[in-house]
Parts: C-alpha cells; sequence; structure tokens
C-alpha cells in the first residue's frame, strides 16, 4: 500500500493541493454547471491583476511610510488590495449568472461541465502558486540576508518553509511552466538579489567571488549596471525584498537567457554558506 503521508511532504504539497482544487471544481461544476465557474475565474483573474499591481507598485509607498517593512505585509497588501477587487467583481456580475442559470439539465451536460472547470481550476492552481513562489522568494532572500548581517550560524540551518515551497514549484514540468509564466521571474530574481545581498559582509563577498558559478553572474554586464544602479540600493538598504525583485532594470537583467541558465543552476543557500566559510567551496 502506497505510503499516503508522502503525498503531504514539503515536495509534494502544492500538487495534492492542486489534484484536491481540481477534483473539487469538477464537482461543483458537475452539480452546478460552469458557468458559474467561468464567472468566478473570471473575478479571479481580476483579483490577481489587481494583487499583482500592489505587489509591484506598494513596497515604495510602505517603505516611506514605516521604514523597513517585513515582506510578509507586502503579500498581505497584494491578497487584501486582490480580495478587495474580487469581491467586486463578483457582487457586480452576480446578474450576469442569475440562479439556476447554466446548470447542467442533462447526464452528457453534467460532464462537459466537469471537463471544463478544468479552466477556472487551472487558474485558481497558477494564481496560489505565484502566491507561494513569490512569498518563497522574498522569504529566501530574508533569510540570506539576515543571515549575511546579523547571525552567519542561522544559514546552517534549514531554509524557511515557503522558501522550500517555492523550490519544489521549479522543478519538474510544472516548474517548467510556472517558470515560464511568472510574471516577476521569481527564482531567478530571488537568487540573484540574494547574491547581491552578500556584499554586505566584505569576508564573504570576497570569498563569493572564488565560487566559478557567482562569479560568472556577477561579471555579467546587465548584473554589473544594476550593481551601480541607486535604485538598487534604498531598497536593499530598507530590506524591501518586493522592490528589489520588481526592479526594472532587473528585469531587463533577466531577459538574457544565458543569465537566467545560470541563475537556474546556482544554489543559492549553498553558495551562501561557502560565502561565509561554513562550508568548503566545492
Amino acid at each position: 500500500m502506497p505510503d499516503l503521508r508522502s503525498l503531504f511532504s514539503v515536495d509534494h504539497l502544492l500538487p495534492t493541493s492542486g489534484g484536491g482544487i481540481l477534483a473539487a471544481f469538477m464537482m461543483l461544476a458537475f452539480v452546478r454547471g460552469i458557468a458559474k465557474q467561468m464567472l468566478g475565474m473570471v473575478c479571479l483573474i481580476l483579483g490577481f491583476i489587481a494583487g499583482y499591481i500592489v505587489f509591484k507598485n506598494a513596497p515604495p509607498y510602505l517603505t516611506n511610510w514605516f521604514g523597513t517593512v517585513p515582506p510578509n505585509a507586502v503579500i498581505i497588501s497584494s491578497i487584501i488590495g486582490g480580495g478587495i477587487v474580487h469581491h467586486i467583481a463578483r457582487r457586480l456580475l452576480a446578474n450576469v449568472v442569475q440562479p439556476g442559470a447554466g446548470a447542467p439539465s442533462s447526464q452528457g451536460m453534467r460532464f462537459q461541465s466537469a471537463g471544463l472547470s478544468i479552466i477556472p481550476a487551472s487558474v485558481l492552481i497558477w494564481v496560489l502558486a505565484m502566491g507561494v513562489r513569490w512569498t518563497g522568494a522574498m522569504s529566501q532572500m530574508k533569510f540570506i540576508d539576515e543571515g549575511i548581517r546579523a547571525d552567519k550560524t542561522s544559514l546552517l540551518q534549514d531554509s524557511p518553509l515557503f522558501a522550500r515551497l517555492q523550490h519544489s514549484l521549479t522543478t519538474g514540468w510544472m516548474g517548467n511552466l510556472l517558470n515560464r509564466t511568472d510574471p516577476v521571474s521569481s527564482t531567478e530574481a530571488s537568487a540573484l538579489c540574494s547574491l547581491l545581498l552578500i556584499q554586505r559582509d566584505a569576508d564573504s563577498w570576497q570569498r563569493l567571488h572564488h565560487d566559478p558559478q557567482a562569479r560568472a553572474i556577477l561579471q555579467h554586464p546587465a548584473v554589473q549596471r544594476l550593481m551601480r544602479d541607486k535604485d538598487w540600493s534604498k531598497p536593499a538598504s530598507f530590506q524591501s525584498y518586493a522592490e528589489l525583485i520588481t526592479l526594472p532594470d532587473l528585469a531587463t537583467a533577466l531577459k538574457d537567457p544565458a543569465l537566467v541558465a545560470q541563475l537556474q543552476k546556482i544554489n543559492i543557500e549553498q553558495t551562501a554558506r561557502q560565502a561565509i566559510g561554513a562550508v568548503p567551496a566545492e
């Protein structure tokens, strides 16, 4: 008998959750029809767009108002903004689908509705996956940054939960799909930002250049321009990780496929441990 507990491990938690969401949507569509499911998908997309706008534009304002802003505050602001738009859109569009409209009237239509429910379910799974990836990206950056600045021994511990969940969503066919559709390239952006944050400690920064993979990334012309950019220094000093991974110059740098490939290969946590001298360089 298979060990069902493995389905709920960190590596399989998101695919298992996605399968559960997909099954739930298919059951609802089988009973209620696809019309309401599609309406929910439209509202979800509008909510995601609003949340993304908040995620990308709120960090500078939050920093100016409150100083150092925890990464979770940006995510929570995005969720609130997206949730408000989702709720308003659902109320405004509620009259589009009247009670009972679109309800399947035959067994064939029920199965057709269940099949079509894959579309809104997939949208919901994608939105949730993006939320986990972005939260994990900022969590990893905070883990590296605080370890370099304050307590280097903390880098020897396991990375935060969301950082591990984010890593599980970068591999396999699902990871490849999410990598291609991530609006901020969060995996590569967090890896590059984490590398650059190591310069807070001079000794660690010097050791970092002994690593061939890290050195090749840091010597890339686009990365050199980013390091000289004043727009980088301010959010870095205020630990505004969401602002860092959405910098326009960072997005420009990540348009280079060669740089993206290098960032996808590097193990940032292992590299950070080598930079502090905790483990020997490979």
